[in-house]
């Protein structure tokens, strides 16, 4: 950009002799130039803060961040690029090496680019330009408060990432904790923030049954199943759920067990069940009695403004596979972050293999039961014949 001033009439004069010689090198005497509009008045006082401000905070980083940004400038781009406000671009080339080649040669002609290698594709973050020619007031307002939010991250992690299950198992509890990180100079949240926690087990097919008598006898009458329907739910929050945001907000997220998709099988369709379909509600409180399906509006405690844990209770009958841990931080009702986590329950020794080999050969493990069970036999009328 090269600043001009315009004296009315028509005319236009440039007052720097840097910027005057700029001229001289790009443009002939005589020659037509287009003048692009601005369009919307920028605030300038709110522009130089803005740059004012990342600049104090880049000089407030910590140390384990501050070597990743040469200058505030370097910043500023990257957190543009977090928050979306850039053009992204991938290339494939023949070859690793040449993929990193590349990278390493790009970087040196921009510094500002974010570039990343995975295999022969090579991705480039460019940050969108924050000048006055270059984006207009609204937009920039907007990323302005993208950038300066951006800086509030959801840290968590659990206190154990494998669950064993053996033959004593009776069940387990881990621990969710984490920190919301924010930069030195950030001001502190008047309301304070709120977690929402979702613990999520591996999917399974679950029938649930309805009962009714028949000539005096109990038996089933109807059944639903409910298609890759969660074996395990638990939802954690520091208040109630309806206190955190609103009711569409937490329909949007699929927060709170009223809120969870459950796809329910009839005849040859799949849909969403609605919350007060009564095998909806059968199935929800037939889980929440076998302690699987839970939701505890005070399970997640702050022990300081922004260092939280969680508890998750893990019962005997909770499923082998993979759990998502799902965490989402509010404040005034608006998610502004969410980061995730995960652990796994699994069996060990005896039953391991057992299992193992029942899922993964069963033909061979229903011929070795037999034969154990004929072996076992044949030992056991041997032992105990009476000659």
């Amino acid at each position: 950009m090269i600043p001009a001033i315009y004296f009315g009439g028509g005319t236009f004069k440039v007052q720097s002799p840097y910027h005057r010689a700029r001229c001289d090198k790009l443009y002939g005497e005589g020659q037509e130039i287009m003048l692009d509009e601005v369009g919307e008045d920028r605030n300038m006082t709110a522009h130089r803060h803005y740059f004012a401000r990342l600049k104090d905070l880049w000089q407030t980083l910590p140390e384990w961040l501050a070597d990743d940004f040469a200058s505030p400038n370097h910043f500023r781009k990257w957190l543009l690029c977090k928050t979306g406000h850039c053009d992204k671009r991938q290339l494939t080339f023949k070859s690793n090496e040449e993929a990193i080649e590349w990278a390493a040669f790009m970087q040196q002609l921009d510094t500002y680019l974010i570039i990343e290698v995975t295999g022969r594709v090579l991705t480039v973050w460019k940050a969108h330009s924050q000048s006055i020619p270059a984006m207009k007031n609204k937009l920039f307002m907007q990323s302005k408060q993208d950038v300066l939010t951006a800086a509030e991250r959801l840290i968590a992690s659990l206190s154990n990432h494998r669950v064993q299950v053996s033959s004593s198992f009776t069940g387990a509890e881990l621990v969710l904790f984490g920190s919301i990180e924010r930069l030195p100079t950030d001001p502190q949240r008047r309301g304070g923030y709120d977690i929402i926690a979702t613990v999520t087990g591996p999917r399974q097919n679950l029938v649930t049954f309805r009962k009714d008598r028949v000539l005096g006898i109990w038996v089933n009458v109807d059944s639903r199943v409910f298609d890759n329907a969660p074996a395990y739910l638990a939802v954690l929050a520091n208040r109630p759920l309806d206190t955190i945001a609103n009711a569409e907000t937490l329909r949007r997220l699929q927060l709170g067990l009223a809120n969870v998709v459950l796809l329910q099988r009839a005849a040859v369709t799949i849909a969403d069940s609605a919350p007060d379909d009564p095998f909806r509600l059968a199935f929800l409180k037939l889980r929440q009695k076998q302690h699987l399906y839970r939701e505890a509006t005070n399970g997640v405690t702050f022990l300081t403004p922004s260092l939280y844990r969680a508890a998750i209770p893990l019962p005997a009958e909770s499923p082998i596979g993979n759990y998502d841990v799902d965490v989402r931080l509010f404040v005034d009702g608006a998610q502004i972050a969410r980061t995730t986590s995960a652990f796994e329950v699994y069996k060990s020794g005896l039953e391991q293999v057992v299992t193992s080999a029942a899922r993964d050969h069963g033909l061979l493990y229903g011929l070795t039961t037999v034969m154990m069970a004929l072996v076992t036999g044949w030992f056991a009328s041997v032992v105990f014949r009476r000659d």
